[in-house]
């Protein structure tokens, strides 16, 4: 690398490194460059020791995903018979993976079932910790448990479940609105 200036935030870049002299930024980026070039090239071979844990090899993904697409379509349709049908006997087969966790817990939360909706978030925010599965489900699941929170008149948890929720999706406008709603007094609670 022999421009480390677009690495220490000039030229519209969006790392700082003030403190750092341009030598030591050199190095660091031509040894990066090295283990990067080594490392393998492909996402299917590439996974965070978290991820392992809800990861499915690429075989197992291809036979899986017209089944995950049924399941979505069910649970989209507002078919929850159909979806919790479908949910359950992918999990008893593939127990590793988070959307059939998040239909079941969300269908329970539309029927009534709080507590056992409660008890499906929170175990997929406790298995999702690789990033990927942070954004897509354990960030919808504190969304789902702010707004029971809220239902419940439990304010501070609901705040905290909203924040949690924003903090791993930027962008979602059901907690920010709710957040600001509590938080200003606009809210029904």
């Amino acid at each position: 690398m022999d421009d480390p200036e677009q690495f220490n935030g000039i030229d519209g870049s969006v790392l700082n490194y003030p403190n750092y002299p341009k030598a030591q930024i050199r190095e660091t980026v031509n040894m990066m460059a090295k283990r990067f070039s080594t490392a393998a090239r492909t996402m299917d071979t590439i996974h965070s020791e978290a991820g392992k844990k809800t990861w499915l090899p690429p075989e197992q993904r291809d036979a899986v995903r017209p089944r995950m697409k049924a399941l979505q379509s069910a649970f989209d349709g507002g078919d929850d018979a159909r979806a919790l049908t479908e949910a359950n006997a992918l999990l008893a087969e593939y127990p590793q993976t988070l959307r059939p966790r998040f239909v079941i817990a969300t269908v329970n939360e539309r029927m009534g079932n709080v507590a056992a909706a409660r008890t499906g978030f929170e175990e997929i925010i406790s298995l999702a910790q690789d990033y990927n599965d942070a954004i897509q489900f354990a960030g919808e699941a504190h969304f789902h448990l702010g707004m029971m929170e809220n239902r419940n008149g439990a304010r501070p948890a609901a705040l905290e479940h909203f924040k949690r929720c924003m903090h791993l999706c930027p962008g979602h406008p059901g907690a920010r609105q709710q957040y600001w709603d509590l938080q200003t007094g606009n809210g029904k609670r």
